[in-house]
């Protein structure tokens, strides 16, 4: 059965761009650790960090688009790190995933079509989707979340509530791709209990996190945009919050978190077609 082909790759101005963002502080997507490391690297060299009041508005499609402009800033300290190693990590990181994205399963979805993954060290341990086809992701990303995303990529553009942040959008987008998964690809049993396993571990947050899942639900509630009973959210909530795999099977077969009105069969059969 034909995979997607998957290209993990490294890009020096993409990485110049999420270096960037992460200096500019608290976006979700970006890795708290790298922040911490880059001001202790800066205070023992005595080096001052660059002003970047003027990018505040820097999202992930800014860092997606590369290339120089107003990303040119700080430059000469990112080589210092990007030639000091961290380049030759992400090379090996991006090697790694391709290896672990080809072991899992995609039930023919996404078959013949190409999927372009951009490794840049100060992004989190996770994917994310920047267009059809097109990721973004942090050292060590499980290769779970980086499937779902390359599903998630394909998502029409009006597919999710516009009122959601970019986080919530973000996650929603993967449990839609992992519907799609469960319920239009044509998976072996042990394929099918490999993800869900790999899922509950890499995507749902940890037990004494589990407000972060809960607020996600009650975000979507207030939209209006699960077309689920009552009960039902509440039930899956707390087995997804205890990060119960055979809830996160259900959530997933039931369309729990596909917004109301999308067409999750005609998105599945659209993923079949190259």
């Amino acid at each position: 059965m034909k995979r997607p082909l998957l290209r993990t790759r490294t890009n020096r101005d993409v990485a110049l761009r999420a270096h960037l963002l992460a200096l500019l502080g608290e976006h979700f997507a970006v890795s708290p650790g790298y922040r911490r490391a880059d001001d202790r690297l800066r205070a023992r060299l005595r080096l001052a960090a660059p002003k970047l009041a003027d990018l505040a508005e820097a999202d992930l499609a800014w860092v997606a688009a590369g290339g120089p402009g107003d990303a040119a800033r700080d430059e000469p300290w990112f080589e210092t790190r990007w030639d000091g190693g961290e380049s030759a990590r992400a090379e090996a990181d991006a090697a790694r995933l391709a290896g672990d994205v080809e072991d899992i399963d995609l039930g023919g979805l996404l078959a013949g079509r190409e999927v372009d993954v951009v490794v840049a060290p100060a992004l989190r341990a996770e994917a994310f989707p920047i267009g059809p086809g097109r990721l973004l992701a942090g050292l060590d990303t499980p290769g779970v979340l980086v499937a779902l995303a390359a599903i998630a990529s394909w998502l029409p553009a009006d597919a999710l509530p516009r009122e959601l942040d970019a986080a919530d959008a973000r996650d929603v987008a993967l449990h839609v791709a992992g519907s799609a998964l469960v319920v239009h690809a044509q998976l072996r049993s042990d394929a099918l209990d490999a993800l869900l396993v790999a899922a509950t571990s890499a995507l749902l947050p940890p037990q004494h996190q589990g407000d972060r899942l809960g607020g996600l639900v009650a975000r979507l509630v207030a939209l209006d945009a699960l077309d689920q009973p009552p009960g039902e959210i509440e039930r899956l909530t707390r087995g997804l919050q205890r990060r119960y795999s055979d809830r996160l099977h259900r959530a997933w077969q039931r369309g729990f978190f596909v917004p109301r009105g999308f067409d999750l069969a005609a998105f599945g059969e659209s993923l079949r077609a190259p």
